[in-house]
């Protein structure tokens, strides 16, 4: 977060310190957004019971039913872009607390949308065909590649939309110590993949597939 642009509500740090939250106005803060955000119409409410659906909608409304809905809406901060092409383009390097050696490459993307959605014709499904061709453990993968030069030992790919502003692709790559050695020539052979997508172009065999397991899906 703290990379973001500038002037953007996302730029600070994500998680509270003690001594952040030490502050005196911390508190008065979280009552502030409490009472702006904490609505209904933000909320969503998943109950798992064998009880019969009357009887499980009468205790639902009996635990929830005092909520107050204020029908807000979420600020919009997606102006100005909180990745653009001067808070981009970084290596950044952490130090983990555990023994933990992981290359991660991260695109930030235009808001596509709630995770959740699948649909053929979403633009959702356009991260996912990638995220599944990255994702590819076999023959001629990136991961398979990555392999046989000893320099990692496993690779996955993930979504997450933020703030509906804007979506992060991400590549996690768990790299050995030779791996950590030569992690730019591992960015290099990610990159490398990529151009070949772009040059071969969508195919529409595998998002045909993709259509046809979701269909499967229950």
């Amino acid at each position: 977060m703290q990379l973001a642009h500038p002037r953007s509500p996302l730029h600070k740090f994500a998680f509270g310190t003690k001594e952040s939250l030490s502050k005196p106005e911390a508190k008065q803060a979280m009552i502030d957004f409490y009472d702006s955000y904490y609505s209904p119409n933000l909320m969503s409410l998943c109950v798992s019971s064998n009880m019969p659906l009357a009887q499980l909608e009468e205790l639902v409304k009996a635990k929830f039913g005092a909520i107050k809905g204020k029908n807000v809406s979420l600020p919009d901060i997606s102006n100005p872009k909180p990745y653009d092409t001067c808070s981009c383009k970084r290596l950044v390097k952490m130090v983990p607390v555990n023994d933990l050696d992981e290359l991660k490459i991260t695109w930030s993307l235009p808001f596509y949308g709630d995770d959740e959605d699948d649909d053929e014709t979403s633009p959702n499904m356009n991260i996912k065909y990638y995220m599944e061709l990255f994702g590819h453990e076999g023959t001629n993968s990136v991961l398979s590649y990555l392999k046989s030069q000893g320099w990692a030992t496993g690779l996955e790919t993930r979504r997450k939309s933020m703030c509906g502003c804007m979506t992060k692709f991400d590549i996690n790559i768990e790299l050995t110590k030779d791996g950590v050695a030569n992690y730019v020539k591992v960015v290099e052979a990610v990159f490398a993949y990529a151009q070949l997508l772009d040059k071969a172009g969508p195919q529409e065999w595998f998002a045909n597939e993709l259509n046809a397991a979701g269909e499967l899906r229950f």
